[in-house]
């Protein structure tokens, strides 16, 4: 019930400050595999992922919206209290999932009620790109900062993946901040 509540606070405060182009969206559902049948067309219907038809559901997703569909650019799963090894470990292979669909998809979790990110976090995380801790609800603006920074790199990887650019550099940097 906690994630709930939270969710529908980060929500309305992202409302009107991540920009006019993208919408944020509660509970939704991404494909984590598309089938493609015998006569080479796709089984699900791309454009309407739904729980239980090969796509799991976020607790927040932020996608840019287009002339007739939306594209996802940031799913964002939220945790009250401690998070145990297997939600790490969950949550990662999840993140790693949509990806396989959604390349220039990118990833977080929130845990709140809880102290700093567990080590844990760093031993079992494959997939998830960002992660929040905190024990009371913190500056909301610097959250907000954060997730722009996030839907930023996912527009540069969706830039990068469909205008077929020849690169020279590519690099991942882990960035580590106490507040």
């Amino acid at each position: 019930m906690r994630e709930k509540r939270f969710s529908q606070l980060l929500k309305s405060k992202l409302d009107g400050k991540i920009g006019s182009e993208y919408v944020i969206e509660e509970r939704k559902s991404l494909y984590y595999k598309l089938e493609i049948n015998p006569d080479l067309e796709i089984e699900q219907k791309p454009k309407e992922p739904r729980r239980g038809d090969y796509a799991f559901q976020t607790d927040l997703l932020i996608s840019r919206k287009r002339a007739k569909q939306q594209t996802p650019k940031v799913a964002i799963e939220l945790k009250h209290g401690s998070v145990t090894t297997h939600d790490i470990i969950t949550y990662s292979h999840k993140a790693l999932r949509h990806k396989e669909v959604y390349p220039y998809l990118r990833y977080g979790m929130i845990i709140g009620g809880f102290g700093p990110i567990p080590e844990r976090f760093f031993i079992h995380n494959e997939g998830i790109d960002f992660c929040f801790s905190f024990n009371k609800i913190p500056n909301i603006a610097l959250i907000i900062e954060k997730i722009k920074h996030q839907i930023s790199l996912s527009n540069k990887l969706e830039k990068n993946l469909f205008q077929h650019k020849k690169i020279k550099f590519f690099a991942i940097e882990p960035v580590f901040e106490r507040y």
